[in-house]
């Protein structure tokens, strides 16, 4: 039987609690996490560690991502 590949999961919250449990939980639960505070670093995770299946985003956090995501920057490729 072929192993299913464990889902690919951003967690961006600008609480570190939420942060460290939801990482901990998920990566418990067999997926591969990655957490952000800000995001901004949530945009450099990505960048690095890209795809991503999932990623949660808190809603003050995903405003700022949307906005920094909109932005030219040196990840850009176009």
């Amino acid at each position: 039987m072929a192993k299913v590949a464990a889902a690919k999961i951003l967690v961006i919250d600008d609480n570190a609690a939420v942060v460290d449990v939801l990482v901990a939980c998920l990566h418990q639960e067999g997926y591969k996490v990655s957490g952000a505070l800000t995001g901004e670093e949530g945009l450099k995770v990505a960048y690095v560690d890209k795809p991503f299946d999932f990623a949660y985003l808190k809603r003050v956090v995903a405003m700022a991502f949307q906005t920094e995501r909109a932005q030219p920057n040196e990840h850009s490729t176009g």
